[in-house]
């Protein structure tokens, strides 16, 4: 049964328009596994409501009341969240899942690779289970990473293929109107390594890459801009994360956006999960539906 905190700052009851209305998110009860409010607080608008989300062991180790403690210090250290909190016990991401079907939350975040005393977030474990079941966008990010410092905000959207649909994910258009982000379309030629296991010598560098025309970019990055979302668009080669996360490195980006299958999650050799384990930046998962 939860057992649930009122906010701070009054939640409407009434039905809100569609968008990125509610969020719910994770913590361990660390200090690590709060990275992710601090990426949050560039990332949302101010109409955006957060719950809080803890979840205890099975067992009478950790009290209900030292929970309830330290979500409501959370509220107090992150007053700019319209906020209220949610206290479980259970296997971590059944309840997580569980808790955003009855909140009916448009989205998830957590922090990936956090320990705690009360729960392991894990990427593999936890993290990996909510984002293949989840069936919402999930928003991660690695402790420790600080959220980048600029005046505007800027978030990269690799695409692998022509866009049959939006250009971007929804939440990645709502996130950029709210914030006033420039949205950056990237498309990674795939330009394996070849050296030579022994000598270490790579044919490649010596000779000149002929990038292929990818028209379908350009017109992706009007669609945006003729829907008043700023938008420029790059052509990259290499091994995709590796070119991804430079990337995202170079233009000193927010937040890296990422379409992923439903049923496959993030799947391990994956370039999503390659990109989680490696990034600096907050990720984020958008799922998208089998063809």
């Amino acid at each position: 049964m939860f057992r649930q905190g009122p906010s701070r700052t009054p939640v409407p009851t009434r039905r809100r328009p569609q968008g990125l209305r509610r969020v719910l998110v994770a913590l361990d009860g660390t200090p690590e596994g709060e990275t992710i409010l601090r990426h949050l607080r560039d990332l949302l608008g101010p109409g955006q409501i957060i719950v809080l989300i803890h979840v205890l062991p099975d067992t009478r180790e950790f009290q209900e009341e030292e929970a309830e403690r330290y979500l409501a210090d959370v509220q107090e250290r992150f007053p700019q969240f319209r906020s209220r909190w949610i206290v479980e016990r259970g296997d971590p991401a059944e309840r997580i899942l569980d808790a955003s079907r009855d909140e009916d939350a448009d989205a998830l975040a957590m922090t990936t690779h956090a320990r705690g005393a009360v729960a392991s977030f894990l990427m593999g474990s936890v993290a990996r289970e909510v984002v293949r079941r989840a069936g919402k966008p999930v928003f991660l990010v690695r402790p420790g990473v600080t959220p980048a410092r600029r005046s505007r905000r800027r978030i990269l959207v690799p695409l692998a293929e022509a866009p049959t649909g939006p250009p971007v994910p929804p939440i990645v258009e709502t996130v950029a109107r709210q914030t006033d982000a420039e949205v950056r379309l990237v498309h990674v030629v795939p330009f394996p390594r070849v050296a030579d296991p022994v000598t270490g010598f790579n044919p490649a560098i010596f000779r000149p890459l002929e990038l292929p025309a990818a028209p379908w970019l350009e017109v992706a990055a009007d669609r945006l801009v003729h829907r008043e979302i700023r938008a420029t668009k790059k052509l990259l080669a290499g091994v995709p994360e590796e070119a991804i996360l430079r990337e995202g490195r170079v233009e000193n980006v927010d937040l890296i956006a990422l379409e992923t299958r439903v049923r496959r999650g993030v799947h391990r050799g994956g370039v999503a999960e390659a990109v989680l384990k490696q990034s600096d930046r907050a990720v984020l998962i958008c799922p998208r539906a089998e063809a």
